[in-house]
């Protein structure tokens, strides 16, 4: 009887190139009948006599449930505390679930904050599985953390990681976000947890309106940011699409401080959609800020606002030389609206004011980017 517990004891058998031989069948306890089905669902492949390739951990098991929930999980595991850790049969269903919710083509969940206790028990549960990944992270109770869980494509060697970023940033920025979604969870389950692979995967998923998936994927990367990159931290916009999807979501703390400190997401920015993310990309990529906005086919007189913005970004925190660079660029442009004429008015009469504070500062743009 072919078994989820056996196909997981057959996947550790593998050698490097996922083949393994009829005596490692039958050591997992798989025999001539099971082989010869195994064979027929395509999940071993014969090479020649006695060898055998072995499909990837997720066709190996498939959707099964039945495979899924009887990997058995050894109890001998303990704690830090020396306490050993009796996973429940509801836990070992928990995760399988979980694991067929990625498979399905979600390569990545969130579990609800849970104390101490109840992250040994799933940590130790998720390592039963060749190809999942997990990762805690903090949550507003400092009693509790989320478990990010992830697909773990070892078996797929990515040469280069930048030609990726670069081909799924391209995609995101030309509005092709399912290709950039793709490239992004290909570097998400290379094993990389850097906050801009998850805000960039949240951010795509803003664009397709799938509020849900994006709110996990930015939740991720904001946690993230606060302690290796603070421009992926997307409190505010959180707190936005959490609004949109429950009309009874009360604003934590820290996201109110949040909403009054920046003025809303769009509205620092006016409306200029994308302003944060590819000034980060052309400041990344050490681009001229004119030219590329040109090459995304921006005109004169959405350019001139541009330069206003990034001009107020500096005064804003005392870099008043760098500002003075860019109010000049939008000095130098032709095509003047009303509206920027009368922001240009506002940040000139202003500028002498702009110093770097904490509170009603704008969302940081990039000290590297040059008119």
């Amino acid at each position: 009887m072919i078994t989820g517990q056996k196909l997981c004891d057959l996947y550790y058998k593998m050698n490097k190139e996922n083949v393994v031989t009829t005596q490692d069948l039958k050591d997992v306890g798989i025999w001539d009948a099971d082989i010869r089905k195994l064979v027929d669902q395509k999940k071993i492949t014969r090479i020649k006599r006695g060898f055998y390739e072995v499909a990837k951990f997720d066709k190996l098991l498939g959707n099964d449930p039945k495979l899924l929930s009887d990997i058995q999980i050894s109890i001998d595991y303990k704690n830090s505390k020396g306490k050993e850790i009796n996973p429940t049969q509801a836990d070992m269903h928990f995760v399988a679930k979980r694991y067929n919710e990625i498979l399905s083509g979600l390569d990545m969940v969130l579990l609800d904050p849970m104390d101490q206790a109840r992250r040994h028990i799933m940590h130790y549960i998720i390592k039963a599985y060749p190809d999942l990944s997990a990762f805690s992270i903090n949550s507003d109770d400092p009693d509790k953390k989320y478990i990010v869980v992830k697909r773990k494509n070892f078996q797929e060697f990515i040469p280069d990681l930048t030609s990726i970023i670069k081909q799924g940033n391209d995609a995101y920025f030309a509005n092709d976000y399912n290709t950039a979604i793709k490239c992004f969870k290909k570097i998400m389950v290379s094993s990389i947890t850097k906050p801009y692979v998850f805000a960039k995967l949240g951010l795509s998923y803003v664009k397709k309106r799938k509020y849900s998936l994006a709110i996990k994927y930015l939740t991720i990367a904001t946690i993230l940011s606060k302690s290796e990159d603070n421009r992926y931290d997307f409190t505010n916009l959180l707190c936005s699409l959490k609004s949109k999807t429950n009309k009874d979501y009360i604003p934590t703390e820290e996201e109110i401080v949040a909403l009054k400190s920046d003025n809303g997401y769009e509205n620092n920015y006016c409306e200029i959609e994308n302003l944060l993310e590819l000034s980060r990309y052309i400041s990344d990529n050490n681009l001229n800020v004119t030219e590329a906005w040109k090459a995304l086919g921006t005109d004169d007189e959405k350019l001139g606002i541009i330069m206003l913005l990034y001009a107020r970004d500096y005064y804003y925190r005392g870099f008043f030389e760098k500002g003075d660079q860019f109010f000049k660029a939008y000095e130098r442009n032709e095509n003047k609206s009303n509206f920027s004429k009368s922001l240009a008015k506002e940040i000139r009469t202003n500028r002498r004011f702009y110093k770097n504070r904490q509170n009603d500062m704008p969302l940081s743009l990039s000290l590297k980017l040059k008119p």
